[in-house]
Formats: C-alpha cells, sequence, structure tokens
C-alpha cells in the first residue's frame, strides 16, 4: 500500500563554476555579515551597560544567602 503522490525521477544540475572568494556576490555577503556583527556588538554592548546599571540586578554578595540543597 503506497501513501502520497508519486513523483517522477528527475536529473538534479549542479552548477559546476566554482565560487570566487572575489566575487561580488561573496563580497556582498561578507559585508553584510559583518554590518550584521557591528549590530550585534553594539546591542550586546548596550545591554551590559544596561545591566550595569541596574541595582535590581545587583546584589550584595555578603549577604547573600544561597538554597541549600535538599538530602
Amino acid at each position: 500500500m503506497a501513501f502520497g503522490k508519486k513523483y517522477k525521477p528527475r536529473k538534479i544540475k549542479v552548477e559546476s563554476a566554482p565560487i570566487d572568494r572575489d566575487s561580488p556576490a561573496v563580497q556582498q555577503r561578507l559585508d553584510r555579515i559583518e554590518r550584521n556583527y557591528q549590530k550585534l556588538d553594539e546591542i550586546l554592548c548596550e545591554l551590559e551597560s544596561r545591566i550595569e546599571l541596574d541595582d535590581r540586578l545587583t546584589t550584595d554578595k555578603e549577604n547573600v544567602e544561597l538554597p541549600r540543597k535538599p538530602r
């Protein structure tokens, strides 16, 4: 008993031209990746500074009592 449609086998054409690292398409992708990493770095730096300035997220390490693990 067969389920679903029957598909005809087809040949897959593989592009044989190698990708050149100096090609415009590769350079555009690398530029886009670099811009995104710069944006990510800005966001993370802003987040770190917000965390450092937020009093609710800082604790006094001497007065913190850690919960005990049940045995």
